[in-house]
């Protein structure tokens, strides 16, 4: 990093001379006034003298410990987190920064290992390698008569204590609150730190809804991992309380847990389907959102579809299941008006279980929505003038459609470009009306050809027009 002294970088500014000094990355200027025979300046004011608290600043007599960190008193400090220790002033050359330097201003009890280095010259750090241990408590010293650059030194010795983090639960699976988890999967502990087994088991304890304790194996993956396997597997449907106690002991210092923690679960249930849509016998089922099975657990899609039978035969017929397993939703070209039977049964819950009660769910889909829309592919439509004007429209399951013509000003069709037509309004009254049958059997298209004539059955003049449609439910 380049850095200047001055107010302004280049060669020369205000009549004076400034010099750009760029050493190791780091700028650095140590003003030192002597001590005797301070400046002064007006009536009596002293120049180059400011309290000895104040970092950086030299006139002070004495060599400070500004802080350390971790600071004096700290408990749960991580374990690789560096040492910090800084002065109010340079205790080492720049040189020192790119070489070994002064052995360490600081010394630890219990001692640690780690590379030491200068990171500036007021600033020492110690990183630990390896990490510090766990649950161990660490005292620290700057002896007194340590030297600065300027040759001040620290007339007292610095003292202060801090603490590594203690044993604790760092994870665990099942996670804490979590539901509908695998009733036949084991417990399994994280630990922060390596831990002594024995006071894990006596301190642990696992109890379904509040009562007596659950039996189980203890295994050690790792040194601060613990498998606990639940004699005879868990309940289904169960809630569980997991806690481990204040008991609970490093095996990496002496220091013990700061207090019991707990955590709860619980485990899926029995399988089976709480409600569907549409529901079993109804007569106009619309399937817009598929056909939707509620279930007490977890489910797996793909055993699902493989248990899946519908009747007649579904075309694309796919399963989904939602994120937390508890909906099934059956999608695929069901037919409108046609009487479906739906079969499932079988093994296909995520944790293995059985659905306890098959589903026969037996329906009718709806008929196909009444609609009535020209036969051409926009909405605005060009006739020749001069020629018998033919308009055909199609409709399903509409009895019957009503047709009003109006003519439109150039004003009022070029409007009718950028605006809405539902709530468009005819500046003109009505030239024609019709109402017409539509005859199809259900759902089948019925087509509708009309002749569209003015008043008094003339040809429609040149111009603009909107003929609007009315469907009527059969």
């Amino acid at each position: 990093m380049r850095g200047s002294i001055g107010y302004q970088q280049g060669d020369r500014s205000h009549g004076h001379t400034w010099f750009r000094l760029a050493l190791l990355g780091v700028i650095a200027a140590t003003l030192v006034a002597p001590p005797s025979a301070p400046v002064r300046a007006g009536r009596g004011a002293t120049v180059g003298q400011q309290d000895s608290s104040t970092p950086g600043v030299s006139g002070s007599s004495v060599l400070r410990v500004l802080r350390v960190s971790p600071l004096d008193g700290t408990g749960e400090t991580p374990r690789t987190v560096p040492i910090l220790v800084y002065f109010d002033r340079p205790v080492v050359p720049l040189s020192a920064l790119e070489s070994p330097g002064p052995a360490a201003p600081v010394r630890f009890s219990p001692p640690i290992a780690g590379r030491g280095r200068w990171l500036n010259t007021s600033t020492w750090a110690l990183y630990p390698a390896p990490a510090l241990p766990g649950a161990t408590a660490y005292t620290y010293t700057v002896a007194a008569g340590l030297r600065a650059v300027d040759g001040t030194a620290l007339s007292a010795t610095y003292r202060g204590r801090f603490a590594t983090v203690r044993p604790a639960v760092a994870r665990v699976s099942p996670s804490d609150r979590a539901t509908y988890t695998d009733f036949r999967a084991p417990l399994t502990v994280r630990f922060n730190q390596s831990v002594d087994h024995a006071s894990v088991a006596a301190a642990f304890s696992l109890r379904q809804d509040g009562g007596t304790a659950v039996p189980g194996a203890y295994t050690w993956t790792r040194p601060d991992t613990l498998v606990f396997r639940p004699t005879g597997g868990l309940a289904l449907g169960a809630r569980y309380k997991a806690t481990m106690g204040a008991s609970l002991r490093s095996t990496e210092g002496p220091l013990p847990a700061l207090g019991p923690s707990s955590w709860s679960f619980s485990t899926a249930g029995v399988l089976e389907v709480r409600d569907t849509s549409p529901t079993d016998g109804e007569t106009d089922a619309n399937l817009d959102q598929g056909v939707v099975v509620h279930v007490t657990a977890p489910v797996d899609a793909g055993l699902a579809q493989a248990r899946l039978r519908v009747s007649p035969r579904v075309p694309g017929l796919s399963v989904y299941v939602s994120d937390d397993g508890l909906t099934l939703t059956m999608s695929g070209a069901f037919l409108p008006s046609t009487r479906y039977r739906l079969d499932l049964a079988g093994r296909f819950g995520t944790f293995g279980q059985t659905l306890v009660h098959p589903l026969r769910l037996t329906f009718t889909t709806a008929a196909l929505p009444a609609a009535v829309q020209f036969a051409y592919g926009s909405g605005i439509v060009s006739f020749d003038a001069y020629r018998p004007i033919n308009l055909t429209l199609q409709g399903i399951n509409a009895g019957a459609a009503d047709l009003t013509l109006y003519p439109l000003s150039r004003r009022e069709f070029a409007s009718l470009l950028t605006s809405d037509i539902l709530i468009f309004s005819p500046g003109a009254p009505a030239m024609l009306t019709l109402h017409q049958r539509l005859q199809a059997p259900l759902n089948r298209i019925a087509t509708l050809r009309q002749n569209l004539v003015g008043r008094g059955g003339s040809a429609l003049a040149p111009g603009f027009y909107l003929l609007r449609v009315r469907k009527r439910i059969r």
